[in-house]
């Protein structure tokens, strides 16, 4: 015969047990409590039949912070809301395309909008409803108070020049300036800011100031006056390939100097792709490059190299940047136009992201200036300084 033992139940396990179970009916409980929704972003990017790099770029980089937030369960917002991120995205290439696309977003309920990459697209922004970062260069007064809807993501135009202007004397010690500039309204804001600025200072001169129509244009002639007036420094506000062409033409003279470009790009359109003679040094401004090692900065490098296999740039920094401040907004304020708008208008924003830290305390509708200052020097790019616009104005960031 075959005997049978009587089993005995362990107390301690049925408890055990017990207490996973409970955990396990609290949790579905709290999760199904938990209202889950869909938010719809939209994204303006450039028109592909006019710049398809730069499209591919954003659209890249707006992807990689929608999958980032949303693989790590979306936003969890006050009220025990749950969000998780949509985005829509609209070609645009003229003032038109820029109201149709905001119309079509507004209509699919977009609460937010990031873009456009182009200031000639600036007049179209106003009478905005809906939160617009905007992540080209050219807010000033003449559009900061076209909505109170309208944010400034980046540097823009004046703060560039200030910090040009900053680093010229600080680090370089010049005091005698040119500058040379496209007849366009980006430029002139910038040329405006830099004039200001040194009428302000002591002992710095502004030797020579070339504006030249947009189109038409004698790089030769400039170099001729830039090495005639012997300047110490020469600030380009212009488009690349002026740089280009004046680098050309100056290393045909005899001047000697610094020249530091305004609206530097870690793409095809860098000074990395430029050469200079032994005794001009060239610098550029950047938002963000991928010099910088900051802890966010690496973050986004790895992220970033995981899945796209390769470095970053600054473009890319700026819509990772933008997507994410949304995500901020939306956890803090709510999920309409109007909670974001406040949010973003009333001095509450407090971000460190991969750019810098995105404040709105100064209440001027700007949200980030900040800007670094790089040196090709030997065949390479270095960081120099970087700099942010502070209470007191412009003032070296060394952290």
């Amino acid at each position: 015969m075959t005997s049978t033992k009587n089993r005995r139940t362990n107390p301690m396990k049925v408890t055990r047990h017990l207490i996973l179970l409970i955990v396990l009916v609290m949790t579905s409980i709290a999760i199904s409590a938990q209202s889950v929704e869909t938010v719809r972003i939209g994204v303006l990017l450039p028109d592909a039949n006019l710049n398809a790099d730069r499209a591919t770029a954003i659209r890249q980089s707006v992807d990689l912070a929608i999958e980032d937030i949303n693989d790590a369960g979306g936003i969890e917002a006050t009220g025990n809301d749950l969000y998780r991120l949509q985005v829509s995205y609209k070609a645009v290439g003229n003032q038109e395309d820029v109201t149709q696309a905001i119309a079509e977003l507004r209509a699919e309920g977009a609460v937010a909008i990031l873009g456009p990459d182009s200031n000639a697209l600036l007049p179209a922004l106003a009478d905005l409803d809906t939160p617009l970062l905007l992540t080209s260069s050219g807010i000033d007064g003449r559009y900061a108070d076209a909505s109170s809807y309208l944010f400034q993501l980046r540097a823009n135009d004046a703060t560039l020049a200030k910090i040009a202007t900053a680093f010229a004397i600080e680090e370089l010690e010049a005091t005698d300036f040119a500058i040379v500039s496209a007849d366009a309204d980006y430029a002139n804001t910038a040329v405006e800011a830099m004039l200001e600025d040194l009428s302000d200072t002591d002992d710095v001169n502004v030797v020579l100031n070339r504006s030249h129509d947009v189109v038409e244009l004698d790089t030769l002639e400039i170099a001729a006056d830039i090495e005639a007036e012997e300047p110490d420094v020469v600030i380009v506000a212009d488009r690349f390939d002026v740089l280009q062409s004046l680098l050309d033409d100056l290393s045909a003279t005899e001047w000697s100097g610094n020249v530091i470009y305004l609206y530097g790009d870690s793409s095809a359109n860098t000074i990395l792709s430029l050469s200079t003679q032994s005794d001009i040094d060239l610098y550029e401004l950047n938002l963000w490059s991928d010099l910088m090692d900051d802890t966010a900065s690496e973050s986004f490098k790895d992220l970033y190299e995981e899945t796209y296999d390769g470095l970053p740039t600054q473009v890319q920094a700026l819509y990772f940047d933008g997507l994410n401040l949304i995500a901020e907004g939306l956890a803090s304020a709510g999920n309409g136009a109007d909670d974001l708008q406040r949010w973003f208008d009333t001095g509450t924003v407090d971000y460190a992201g991969v750019q810098g830290d995105y404040n709105n305390s100064n209440a001027s509708g700007e949200l980030i200036q900040v800007a670094m200052v790089v040196q090709l020097e030997d065949g390479d790019l270095t960081h120099e300084q970087r700099y942010l616009l502070g209470p007191n104005g412009i003032v070296r960031d060394d952290s």
